[in-house]
């Protein structure tokens, strides 16, 4: 979903920026706007949320989950998000980049990511359908022979599924510039099953321990 900051709106309608800031803030106060004050941004509020929820059943799943992204990101400091998987990819529907204290590499809603190579992803293959599962880790292998990507042998995957499965939450790593670029997934879930994932990003040498590691994870879950 498209947020738009103020300067954008005065840019694309014309309007003198006291005007612009009045007509949105009276969207707003109709349930047509939502502002996200952490960003300086404005975009569909709960109103326009319902109509587009007939095309986009995820919508209002997002909203509801966003204020635990938010707390939960107070909480921690670091970055949170929420993911939904379109296809074979996972996309971001939101993010506290914009006001976590320790927000770094920054994925903004939007961003696409592979099922494999993200702790959303693997979560959402742990829990979605067997069948379906057996799909998208034929067609991800099928790619990698191609020589895309490292081959992670697919029997240490399918036994990581089973463990998020059993444990209730997901985790990935990659490397950084800096230091090894970390995350957690934990399942929201919807009226279908697991329908999105709260995803918690942070730097690796900043969570050293297994007693830091497991609180957050409580957090998380």
């Amino acid at each position: 979903t498209e947020r738009l900051t103020v300067a954008q709106v005065v840019k694309a309608s014309g309007l003198p920026r006291t005007t612009a800031y009045r007509v949105l803030r009276t969207l707003v106060a109709q349930g047509f706007a939502t502002e996200w004050p952490e960003l300086g941004t404005f975009g569909p509020g709960p109103v326009l949320g319902r109509l587009a929820s007939r095309s986009d059943p995820l919508a209002s799943i997002v909203e509801t989950a966003r204020p635990f992204a938010r707390a939960l990101s107070a909480k921690t400091r670091w970055p949170v998000s929420i993911a939904t998987v379109v296809g074979n990819e996972v996309v971001v529907r939101y993010s506290t980049d914009g006001e976590a204290a320790l927000s770094y590499a920054p994925q903004h809603p939007g961003v696409r990511l592979p099922l494999l190579d993200s702790a959303a992803g693997r979560l959402h293959l742990a829990y979605g359908d067997a069948a379906e599962r057996t799909l998208w880790l034929d067609l991800a292998y099928d790619r990698r022979n191609e020589g895309a990507m490292p081959v992670e042998p697919r029997a240490a995957v399918e036994a990581e599924l089973a463990t998020i499965r059993r444990q209730g939450f997901a985790s990935y790593a990659r490397e950084g510039r800096l230091t090894m670029r970390r995350s957690l997934a934990a399942p929201v879930h919807g009226p279908n099953g697991v329908e999105a994932c709260l995803v918690v990003r942070f730097a690796g040498r900043a969570i050293r321990t297994r007693q830091e590691m497991q609180q957050l994870v409580t957090e998380l879950c």
